[in-house]
């Protein structure tokens, strides 16, 4: 009987474990999916970010024609440095950009690699 018991409860520890493998493997697509969007969700705020930078360069580099127009040398000179500090805000919201694209490559090949992977059996 106690054998019995044994191979039945080891046999119930088998398919329990057979049954959990696919399972797991999902999770790890699931979490890498998740990332992907996440990136996704980035890239796209690095993508606003960027676009209300080159609308305020627009409006800056406008008011500088204008005080250039209206011979306002040193509202000009003001006009210059905000063009400036913008041109650099825009630089580094490129480079932020151009990380989270890396990210999502990197979390894109994972889930590639993690989905071809048949589920492991331990």
């Amino acid at each position: 009987m106690n054998k019995l018991l044994s191979t039945s409860t080891l046999l119930v520890a088998a398919v329990s474990l057979l049954l959990a493998t696919p399972v797991a493997a999902q999770t790890t697509v699931d979490k890498d999916a998740q990332s992907i969007r996440e990136d996704e969700g980035a890239i796209n705020k690095d993508n606003a970010a960027i676009q209300n930078d080159k609308d305020k360069l627009a409006r800056e580099r406008a008011d500088k024609a204008a005080d250039k127009a209206n011979g306002e040398y040193g509202k000009q000179a003001v006009d210059s440095v905000k063009i400036g500090g913008t041109k650099t805000a825009k630089k580094e919201k490129k480079m932020e950009r151009d990380a989270d694209n890396k990210i999502l490559n990197h979390d894109r090949n994972e889930l590639n690699e993690d989905a071809s992977k048949p589920p492991t059996q331990n």
